[in-house]
């Protein structure tokens, strides 16, 4: 069930909504939207809420505020490698530019292993020293989006030498984006 169904099962009950209550109802959180945060703070200010129950919604409302404003700052700046893994947040419309270290000597190349249909990757070119692939994330509609890229090598030319044989891994870069809408149209 979803989060914000939960809370407004809890909300909308005759008995009061307790410590226990909030605390297992945000620990079971995974992902959270603006609905489930608007039925949180609901919950929050309902009147059979206990005092224990609404200090563990406001704990958990301010670190996800925090984690929020740290999520969109972070699709503010250019992403690299080693924001591999991470989640960012960003408005429909709108768009986040990636660069990315390429083995181009080994005729390296990013390509995507998969992305979810809410956005558009779009490659821009490599830098002017073949070093870094430059591409842009395009949020095109509201919701959870995933992106996966991997580093494609041209195979290795032949050699019978194991020391000329390259050991080099697959390298991948994967990102979660929370697309929100337009708060000008809420």
């Amino acid at each position: 069930m979803a989060l914000r169904d939960q809370a407004e099962l809890l909300r909308h009950d005759d008995a009061p909504t307790t410590f226990l209550d909030a605390l297992r109802l945000v620990r079971s959180a995974k992902v959270v939207d603006a609905e489930d945060l608007e039925a949180l703070v609901l919950l929050h200010d309902a009147p059979a809420t206990t005092e224990g129950a609404r200090e563990v919604l406001a704990d958990f409302l301010r670190g996800r505020a925090q984690s929020m404003a740290h999520e969109r700052s972070q699709a503010g700046r250019t992403l690299t490698i080693l924001d591999s893994g991470k989640t960012v947040r960003g408005r429909k419309g709108g768009s986040i530019k990636v660069q990315l270290d390429t083995r181009s000597h080994r005729g390296g190349s990013w390509e995507v292993k998969s992305k979810t249909d809410n956005i558009t990757w779009q490659v821009l070119g490599l830098d002017s020293d073949r070093r870094y692939t430059h591409g842009e994330i395009k949020l095109d509609r509201r919701g959870a989006a995933k992106l996966e890229l991997v580093e494609m090598l041209a195979p290795p030319k032949k050699s019978h030498a194991r020391s000329q044989q390259p050991t080099d891994e697959v390298r991948a870069f994967t990102l979660e984006i929370a697309i929100e809408g337009d708060p000008s149209k809420a």
